[in-house]
């Protein structure tokens, strides 16, 4: 390889790279932020499972299921949301 060919590699190697982290950075955000959200939603609705609740929540990384429980949050009472989070 020449030095050009070289750089050429690193550089897009360079660029695959910061894609990547900019993936897991923003992947992780988003989750922060549909975690707090969810949080606030449990706590108007049902601050009474929040304690328990709060550790489903922060150990949750799926997108789908954080949406799907602050939809039913307000859908449900406070037993069968319980049992929805897996906390009763």
């Amino acid at each position: 390889m020449n030095p050009s060919s070289l750089s050429q590699a690193a550089l897009s190697q360079g660029r695959a790279d910061g894609r990547l982290r900019g993936a897991i950075e923003g992947k992780a955000e988003a989750l922060s932020v549909e975690r707090q959200a969810c949080i606030e939603s449990i706590e108007k609705r049902h601050p009474t499972l929040l304690p328990k609740a709060r550790y489903a929540i922060e150990a949750c990384e799926d997108h789908a299921r954080l949406c799907d429980w602050m939809v039913r949050a307000p859908e449900l009472d406070a037993a069968a949301f319980a049992r929805l989070l897996g906390i009763g």
